[in-house]
């Protein structure tokens, strides 16, 4: 739907895409971190052994450090959600495409509140008040999708929500988030 765009090639997962690079030579690759089989951390690296030129493009749902940092380090050149405007996400490619390292704005914040307070800290002041109003609720024992219904969200920005919490506080999974805000008096 762009006229300066052409999509070359389509995966199903990671071993595909480093065998489609090889063939198709794209000069942008967009991938998921989290596919069957080699996952998109995985392919990175392969991609970069075989020095392969293009570009790639991180567009997954997953925010948490665990998985940015390794895509990072792994030679993505940008790191965006699935959820991002389709004109945004040709603007990414093209920037991509440039040279230009890019990261939606939750990441970059995400990465550097974990970056300045250090690993393990609990910050909550590092939370936006939605992140708050979601901790909350996650800590009264809601699911995703009663949560989108009580904050009028989608599930998927809920879930999105839930990830920069975790990446924020340092924590592994959403029981560990319970328990962070129940020590630290947030409630939904």
């Amino acid at each position: 739907m762009q006229d300066d765009i052409e999509v070359v090639g389509e995966a199903a997962d990671g071993a595909e895409g480093v065998a489609l690079a090889g063939e198709l030579a794209p000069d942008v690759i967009l991938m998921d971190v989290k596919m069957p089989g080699m996952d998109g951390v995985d392919a990175l690296r392969r991609l970069r052994e075989l020095e392969h030129p293009a570009r790639v493009l991180v567009v997954t749902s997953f925010t948490e450090q665990r998985t940015v940092v390794p895509a990072l380090r792994a030679g993505a050149a940008g790191y965006v959600y699935k959820d991002i405007d389709p004109d945004a996400l040709a603007g990414a490619i093209r920037s991509v495409h440039a040279g230009h390292v890019l990261l939606q704005a939750e990441v970059a914040g995400a990465l550097l509140s974990q970056e300045e307070a250090g690993p393990g800290t609990g910050r909550a002041g590092a939370l936006t008040e939605r992140e708050r109003e979601v901790l909350g609720l996650i800590a009264d024992g809601r699911a995703n999708r009663e949560i989108a219904r009580a904050l009028v969200l989608s599930e998927k920005t809920v879930k999105t929500h839930v990830s920069n919490i975790l990446m924020k506080l340092d924590l592994a999974d959403r029981t560990q988030a319970a328990l962070w805000a129940v020590r630290h008096g947030v409630s939904g």
